[in-house]
């Protein structure tokens, strides 16, 4: 629908509104034209999303406004039962991990995004979204595993649920810990679960 059509429509519904019955509304749209199914379609189609090249939602990473200040080489219980990482500190640099991963490192990663990490910083870079996450997407990476180091759930790729394990909480001890540290498995084809499709 146009914004003209929609113009129209509110301009009618205003002159009539006198009547508020079914058949004062009916009147109101009275002598629009029909959208067509040509006309439908094309607006779908403008209004559709812009396919992604992967399964994985970087997006959601982006929308979150987090950005990593320190990744290591580093595989994790569960998803790597014999650790292939290499303990390396990488540059943050979507391209470099996706060579590393490419070159038999098994893809895991510990990604934190407290400032001064490697100092005992706790404040978490938040705010300004770090463009690597789109750059991932372009290297074709997928997501096989998101998990919170403290408290080892795994975490749903929304900003909400990232956001919400970046705050202090509990986790594998029983002592509060303070978020903003995850684990990642990197790979070039996603995990998809086929129990759903049962």
């Amino acid at each position: 629908m146009t914004l003209e059509q929609k113009k129209e429509i509110k301009e009618k519904v205003a002159e009539s509104w006198g009547e508020v019955t079914a058949v004062g509304a009916k009147k109101a749209f009275e002598g629009l034209e029909a959208i067509t199914d040509a006309e439908n379609f094309a607006a779908a189609k403008e209004a559709a999303v812009v396919e992604r090249k992967t399964i994985t939602n970087w997006k959601a990473l982006y929308d979150a406004g987090l950005k990593p200040t320190y990744i290591q080489c580093d595989g994790y219980l569960p998803m790597h039962p014999y650790n292939e990482g290499c303990h390396s500190a990488m540059h943050l640099d979507p391209y470099q991990l996706m060579d590393h991963v490419d070159k038999g490192h098994g893809g895991g990663f510990l990604m934190s995004f407290k400032l001064n990490y490697r100092t005992g910083g706790s404040e978490v870079n938040i705010g300004k979204p770090w463009e690597g996450w789109k750059k991932f997407e372009e290297a074709g990476a997928e997501l096989r595993d998101f998990r919170c180091d403290i408290c080892n759930e795994e975490v749903k790729l929304t900003a909400r649920s990232i956001l919400r394990h970046i705050k202090p909480h509990t986790g594998k001890s029983s002592r509060l810990n303070k978020g903003g540290d995850f684990r990642i498995t990197l790979g070039r084809e996603a995990l998809i679960d086929n129990d759903e499709e049962e």
